[in-house]
């Protein structure tokens, strides 16, 4: 399924100028005979055309079309109408894609600088900080920084989240989802496994 979007220059400009031509009160015959007197090779059918965007105009056509008219061009290619529904759900459908993409990829990131921070934290610190703290190894001010770096290193929502993003990706509606809004088939997350400083 695609969903179409009536938001392009083209469609606009078709729009803007029935709803003008209509304004005006003039028919497709008047408006093809005034662009055929301005040296145009347009007939009704053209103007039929033009309205439901079968036919592009060129830059020479759209000043006179809008001179015609008695509009500036810029009514004829601005949308003062407010977007369709479908133009809507494509606009934040294809800027959801986006920003899950780039979610994503900071996720990856910060998965892989998680698993460098545990490997970091294991060799700085073999065995627990209560252990180490009893043992005389850290003072009582870094233990609640150790602490902390603990947690950090237990955060699970990272490889959660890769798992779950695998999981969407090897979903043949999810393909087709992303090429409906204009997205190839985004990189599929590495493999993870939950980062642990427990032995």
């Amino acid at each position: 399924m695609t969903i179409e979007d009536d938001t392009t220059p083209d469609k606009v400009f078709a729009r803007q100028f029935r709803a003008e031509r209509e304004r005006t009160g003039m028919t497709q015959d008047e408006v093809a005979r005034e662009m055929v007197r301005r040296g145009h090779d347009f007939h009704q059918q053209t103007v039929w055309k033009l309205e439901n965007s079968r036919r592009k105009v060129s830059i020479g056509e759209a000043v006179d079309l809008a001179d015609t008219l008695g509009v500036p061009v810029d009514a004829l290619a601005i949308s003062s109408a407010p977007p369709s529904p479908g133009a809507l759900v494509r606009r934040a459908g294809a800027d959801f894609v986006e920003q899950l993409a780039i979610v994503e990829g900071q996720v990856v990131k910060a998965f892989r600088a998680q698993e460098t921070f545990t490997t970091a934290l294991r060799e700085y610190l073999p065995e627990t900080p209560d252990y180490a703290f009893d043992a005389g190894g850290l003072s009582p001010d870094e233990k609640p920084i150790i602490n902390a770096f603990m947690q950090f290193a237990r955060f699970e929502a990272l490889p959660e989240y890769l798992r779950a993003w695998r999981h969407l990706m090897a979903d043949p509606d999810t393909h087709r989802a992303l090429q409906a809004f204009g997205f190839e088939r985004t990189n599929e997350a590495p493999s993870s496994t939950s980062p642990s400083t427990e032995k």
